[in-house]
């Protein structure tokens, strides 16, 4: 948005065919073509309903340099999240389950106070029963 200045209501149709045109890995194709059957060609007319021109050579090269801006940044989003899911999956998750703990006292029928360990002490010592 900030390199090409403007609202985002101009550059709203050209992020729209950059996305219908992209290949989604999921599923193996462009969303244009997966729900069309067909590929998605340049907008010819790119006016108002009733006010349709032809637009010359200079408005072609300019929504197809602002497709290609738009496409490059759309690809540094994903690689960004691919990159984000992978490190997520290399983390080491701790464990679920710690314990077993001394059940100190019955609050009420489905919630028992634990008797937590020293380096537990920021934990609410009082849990339900599904957590037990």
């Amino acid at each position: 948005m900030l390199e090409f200045g403007g609202n985002w209501e101009d550059l709203l149709l050209f992020v729209e065919f950059t996305y219908n045109n992209s290949h989604q890995t999921t599923i193996g194709m462009a969303p244009y073509k997966a729900l069309y059957g067909r590929k998605c060609h340049t907008v010819i007319f790119w006016d108002e309903v009733g006010e349709r021109k032809l637009l010359g050579p200079e408005m072609v090269q300019l929504t197809t340099n602002k497709v290609r801006v738009i496409k490059k940044r759309m690809n540094e989003a994903q690689d960004r999240q691919k990159k984000a899911s992978f490190d997520w999956n290399k983390r080491e998750i701790s464990p679920r389950y710690i314990g077993p703990f001394e059940i100190k006292e019955r609050i009420r029928p489905v919630a028992y106070q634990l008797e937590l360990l020293v380096y537990l002490n920021k934990i609410h010592n009082v849990f339900h029963v599904s957590l037990l």
